[in-house]
């Protein structure tokens, strides 16, 4: 992930999506055990559109596979 972008995202698994986002969940040392990088063998990197670019955009679109890369910028972990 590194040579695409210099921040790595919290990838959570399914299992731990109600807990993290359940405002009454307390246990922050619990929560805090979730903050782990995703193993680079769980992701795969590929070309995206510059539609992801901008921050109002959503959907299915942001994670459409392109055939060519015009900068690194433009790569999708996944």
């Amino acid at each position: 992930m590194a040579d695409i972008h210099n921040r790595m995202p919290v990838i959570l698994t399914e299992k731990h999506f109600d807990q993290w986002l359940d405002r009454e969940y307390k246990d922050t040392d619990k929560l805090k055990a979730l903050l782990k990088p995703c193993p680079a063998s769980k992701m795969i990197a590929y070309p995206v559109s510059s539609y992801v670019s901008n921050s109002r955009n959503e959907g299915p679109e942001c994670m459409k596979r392109e055939k060519r890369i015009t900068n690194r910028s433009e790569y999708v972990a996944r």
